[in-house]
């Protein structure tokens, strides 16, 4: 009698052609079994769960969270004010009017913090014809060389985009696309577990797994992580789906939101010596096409910098705006950990590259995701100014939500791993809405 595998914990694999996949335990099953089994699992899922209503699903999640963190921050936000911090009082005075404008609700200036200040001003100014080009000095808080290189212009230009074509406030149109791409990511979070043979109750834990993080409310703001995930989950699903082209566009936008998008180069290159190593016809053509997403980034971030040079007479603009303005100067991330392990940010980025080569390791993510997770909190964690970097890096290395939803379910600790990520994500989100502003200026 034909028999049939069950592996890991992710019910019954569905395995693309020529992928290797690692048993460690067998259970088998009569093939005249399977239908009926499968029927039962049909009538007991709920419908919640079912493929025709997944979108729905990520939807209503999504919308409950923003509305649970909305209610928790206003509240904390208004019994904290009187203790809060004063920090700078010219900042605050300029953010305070630009959310007055925005709303007169405190529950839309939680969400609306002071990069997005600078988004706004940003997305009218990338449209503005008029204004000269930059000088050829880079100064701290001085020209279009300024204002324009110290954050990468895809975001704005997004947002300055959906502005003159919907007539809805520039900030009005950050918050609220961050609210779909934040939806459009965990929609493409769930394709990519399926893609990488998770069953249809697998993909949804790896979502309610991804919207419970810590940090996870980072990629619903109006910052540029939403659009930043949004791409990288694209490029790893093109990838999985052997659709190179698509692959290596979405890769190659990555640069032009963060300047980190350029570390997308690692795991496309890992994914492509694993490609030309699973193949049995390792000609030029199918070299070339495995490295060539990895390749498109690079030469993205090599035309960015062009771009930078063009406008401003240097093409480290991007780096000297930060290091001059903001004292984000770098450094070798492995000897910042080393140096500053007594700081608790710097032992969380530890953790959680430890955790990461954990999961790895253990097979419950892909080396391609591992090698994601693992640049970018490397990349955190070379940045002088780690307090506001180490959780919106960490919020970037979603696949770590994979991981940790596997490992859940193989376990049947999914429940608890939710609540307790739920629960330290509303902690965080108080802490980041009432006192970040005060503590970093």
């Amino acid at each position: 009698m034909t028999k049939l595998a069950r592996w890991r914990g992710s019910s019954y694999a569905r395995a693309v052609p020529g992928d290797e996949i690692e048993i460690d335990t067998v259970d088998t099953v009569d093939a005249d079994d399977w239908n009926d089994t499968d029927d039962s699992n049909e009538t007991k899922r709920s419908k919640f769960l079912r493929p025709k209503s997944a979108f729905m699903a990520v939807l209503v999640l999504v919308v409950c969270s923003h509305l649970l963190l909305s209610v928790l921050g206003t509240v904390a936000s208004s019994a904290l004010d009187p203790i809060r911090p004063a920090g700078n009082l010219a900042i605050h005075q300029q953010l305070e009017v630009a959310r007055h404008e925005l709303s007169p609700h405190r529950v839309v200036h939680l969400w609306y913090n002071w990069d997005a200040l600078h988004y706004e001003r940003l997305s009218d100014h990338w449209f503005d014809v008029r204004a000269p080009l930059a000088p050829n000095v880079v100064t701290a808080g001085g020209g279009r060389a300024w204002d324009e290189f110290s954050w990468p212009p895809l975001y704005p230009v997004v947002v300055g985009l959906f502005h003159r074509l919907t007539f809805v406030k520039a900030g009005a149109v950050m918050v609220l696309l961050g609210i779909g791409l934040q939806v459009t990511f965990l929609w493409l979070l769930r394709r990519l577990s399926l893609a990488n043979g998770d069953d249809d109750d697998t993909a949804m834990a790896v979502v309610l797994v991804a919207i419970a993080m810590p940090f996870a409310f980072f990629l619903g703001t109006p910052l540029s992580e939403p659009l930043f995930v949004t791409l990288a989950v694209s490029s790893l699903l093109a990838l999985r789906q052997q659709r190179w082209l698509l692959a290596g566009l979405a890769a190659a936008a990555m640069p032009w939101t963060k300047i980190a998008g350029v570390l997308m180069v690692v795991p496309l290159a890992i994914s492509g010596i694993g490609e030309v190593r699973r193949s049995s016809d390792r000609s030029w053509r199918t070299v070339s096409r495995a490295f060539a997403p990895a390749l498109m980034c690079g030469l993205s971030f090599v035309l960015y910098l062009g771009f930078a040079r063009w406008l401003t007479g240097t093409p480290w603009a991007p780096f000297e705006t930060q290091r001059v303005g903001w004292g984000n100067s770098t450094g070798n991330p492995i000897l910042n950990l080393i140096r500053d392990i007594d700081r608790w940010q710097y032992v969380a980025v530890a953790g959680l590259l430890v955790l990461t080569a954990a999961l790895g390791v253990r097979r419950w993510i892909s080396w391609t995701e591992a090698s994601f997770c693992l640049v970018m909190l490397l990349a955190a964690s070379s940045v002088a100014t780690i307090v506001p970097a180490a959780p919106r890096y960490a919020a970037v290395a979603f696949p770590l939500a994979t991981g940790l939803a596997r490992w859940a379910r193989a376990r049947s600790v999914l429940p608890y791993l939710v609540g307790t990520g739920a629960i330290v994500q509303g902690a965080v989100f108080i802490v980041w809405s009432t006192y970040w502003i005060g503590e970093m200026y």
